[in-house]
């Protein structure tokens, strides 16, 4: 019924990634320091990297609802619709919610998001929340209406 991908490729993250990497590696490289200017360029190689990789993938069909926060989750983390009290999408805030993007907790909240402001938010029985981020809010509207 609904599949999405969701990566970590925004412009801005990429240039505070990018730009604080050639700053640090220039600043040790003209006072002398070139190990060290290495050794921070293959550490924020590595960390560029891993953010590269991580994707969140969410599919809603028929029986439950599965979310995979790769490489965080190895197996997609799935809930069936008898947990599950309201489900609906919203607009959110990731800063003021839940302190920023990717997996976040709170007391009775979990969240999976790597960009944007709107969201699946699944309230279930038990009374925790999970809120799951979209960048196609408009179709998973039209999914979440014929469930």
């Amino acid at each position: 019924m609904f599949e999405e991908t969701q990566r970590f490729r925004q412009p801005w993250l990429w240039t505070i990634v990018l730009g604080t990497t050639v700053m640090t590696v220039l600043a040790l490289a003209f006072d002398g320091q070139y190990v060290s200017s290495l050794i921070v360029l293959a550490l924020m190689a590595l960390t560029a990297g891993f953010l590269y990789a991580v994707r969140l993938d969410t599919r809603i069909d028929e029986d439950e609802i599965s979310i995979r926060l790769f490489p965080f989750h190895i197996s997609s983390r799935t809930l069936s619709y008898d947990e599950i009290e309201d489900l609906s999408v919203e607009r959110y805030s990731p800063l003021r919610e839940f302190g920023g993007w990717g997996l976040r907790w709170r007391p009775g909240k979990r969240a999976y998001n790597v960009s944007g402001n709107q969201g699946l938010r699944i309230k279930k029985k038990d009374g925790k929340e999970i809120v799951i981020g979209t960048q196609r809010p408009e179709e998973l509207e039209k999914v979440v209406e014929k469930l």
